[in-house]
């Protein structure tokens, strides 16, 4: 991805709408699945993460997305559209060290509608390397 990449904010709705459907979500969540994930998932909730989908029938898309949370294996944020399982994606995560961004390639696993337009995904990554989840 570079700065000169067209974006597309894909959420528009206030800070506080995005909080409050972050907390539904983690509310929802029970402790048996919770139990069954691979990684322990850092939440970090509401921060900017620009997702470039790569779908084989159409031109690359960079997604202004906010973030619910990050693992070791994968990815959950919310989009103002559905994005189907098994379309490729980049991410670019703010936990590199000193703040920097690292870019990582992912695919979308799971793709499920939340509220009005707002979509909840979930992507795996398909390589990763060592970097703080901080």
């Amino acid at each position: 991805m570079t700065v000169s990449d067209e974006m597309v904010f894909d959420i528009r709705i206030s800070e506080e709408a995005v909080r409050r459907i972050l907390d539904r979500l983690d509310s929802e969540e029970s402790d048996v699945t919770k139990s069954l994930r691979r990684s322990e998932r850092q939440p970090l909730h509401g921060k900017f993460v620009v997702v470039r989908v790569v779908a084989v029938d159409a031109p690359p898309t960079n997604l202004g997305t906010r973030l619910r949370n990050v693992s070791r294996h994968g990815i959950a944020f919310l989009s103002g559209r559905p994005i189907l399982p098994g379309t490729p994606l980049k991410v670019r995560l703010p936990i590199g060290p000193e703040g920097k961004h690292v870019d990582k390639e992912a695919v979308c696993v799971r793709c499920r509608w939340v509220e009005s337009v707002i979509h909840e995904v979930g992507a795996e990554f398909t390589s990763w390397e060592k970097h703080s989840l901080s």
